[in-house]
This record gives structure tokens, C-alpha cells and sequence, in this order.
């Protein structure tokens, strides 16, 4: 690709969502191409992320993890289209934007020390995933505390 592709395809990009941010299909909230406006608000996903319990994680045993639900592919990608590999519904243009804003998302889930995932049941809902390691109940070693507590005598000769 050259550099006067990739510019006209972000002149492009920039077309597109001014006009989506003129007929309020997106809002400029989610808008990654307006430096300084974040997509999540920070306060408001850690002050629903902190109420939610810690669950066992689905992907690893050892972790346990808790999610908000932010929405659907359809409610928050610029081109609000879900991407099949059969099907042509989809511009260069609006899958340029939708990866640009996914990059962007992501970001700033891990400023939060979170992750974007989506949906088990629904692939096009999209959760927000804190995780940490599981807090492991500590397991009483009888045999070390036998051994801790018993007095060392000297060998005798």
C-alpha cells in the first residue's frame, strides 16, 4: 500500500464519520479519531467492574475473573455490522474504521487492566474482563508443623 492509499483511505475514514457523527449514529464518545475523547469512561466502568463478584475464569483454573456487559458489536462499532467471512456487506473503508476503534477500545480496557471479550452464548456481545490469580485457601501441612515445632536434641555419643 502505498502512502497515497493509505491516505486517501484515512481522508476516507475521516469523511465517513463526520458524517456519522452529523446524523448521530455514533456518538462522538466512541469517535477514535478525535484524540482526548475516550471510548469507556474510566470512573464509571471501575466503579461497575468493583461491584460485580469474582468468578472462577472460564479460561484458566488458576484465575478468577469479573465482566460488565458494554453491548453489542451492532451498538458500538462505527459501521454497527457484524463481519462474516461469506459476506460482502462491508467496505474496506468501515472494516478500516472498525479496526481502528477495536484497537482503540482495547487500549484503553488495558489501561484499566481489563480486556474485551466477547459473548459465550452470542458472539456479538462484548464484555469487559478484569481477571486476577485466585486466592487459594492455604492448606495445613500437618507434617510441617509436627516437624517446625519439635525440639532438636543433640545425638548422644
Amino acid at each position: 500500500m502505498t502512502i497515497e492509499n493509505t491516505i486517501s483511505i484515512e481522508c476516507a475514514l475521516q469523511s465517513i464519520l463526520r458524517e456519522y457523527a452529523i446524523n448521530a449514529e455514533v456518538p462522538e464518545l466512541q469517535n477514535p479519531w478525535h484524540p482526548g475523547q475516550p471510548i469507556l469512561d474510566a470512573a464509571e466502568c471501575r466503579k461497575d467492574l468493583d461491584r460485580e463478584t469474582w468468578e472462577p475464569s472460564i479460561h484458566d483454573e488458576d484465575q478468577e475473573q469479573r465482566s460488565i456487559y458494554l453491548g453489542t458489536i451492532m451498538r458500538w462499532y462505527p459501521s454497527g455490522k457484524v463481519y462474516a467471512p461469506w459476506s460482502t456487506n462491508v467496505t474496506e473503508a468501515e472494516a478500516a474504521i472498525d479496526e481502528a476503534w477495536r484497537e482503540a477500545l482495547e487500549k484503553e480496557a488495558a489501561a484499566l487492566g481489563c480486556f474485551i471479550e466477547h459473548g459465550e452464548g452470542d458472539p456479538c456481545d462484548m464484555y469487559l474482563v478484569e481477571c486476577r490469580e485466585r486466592e487459594l485457601p492455604e492448606e495445613e501441612d500437618d507434617d510441617h508443623e509436627r516437624w517446625a515445632n519439635r525440639e532438636i536434641k543433640p545425638f548422644a555419643r
